[in-house]
């Protein structure tokens, strides 16, 4: 969801004991109330023209994540959206 000119950037650094990964857009944002919705199967907000996708993206990574002892959360402020992942 991130357009044309805009930045994706990945970060990794230790903490809490694990490891906590962020990877943060320059897109248009979540709206708050949809931030915990993202990770449900099939739930996708509404995009732009040409935009494809099933909404599983992010339940898988969750799946995953959470396998592995982990969590994920979103957060967005207006412009942009990050996605934290912490691993033990």
């Amino acid at each position: 969801f991130t357009p044309r000119g805009g930045e994706v950037t990945a970060s990794a650094r230790a903490g809490n004991g694990g490891l906590i990964f962020t990877i943060a857009d320059t897109g248009p944002g979540i709206p708050p109330d949809q931030l915990e919705a993202v990770f449900e199967k099939y739930k996708r907000l509404k995009a732009g023209e040409g935009e494809a996708g099933f909404g599983l993206g992010l339940a898988i990574s969750r799946k995953i994540v959470e396998l592995h002892g982990g969590k994920i959360r979103a957060e967005s402020g207006g412009d942009g959206s990050r996605f934290i992942v912490s691993l033990p």
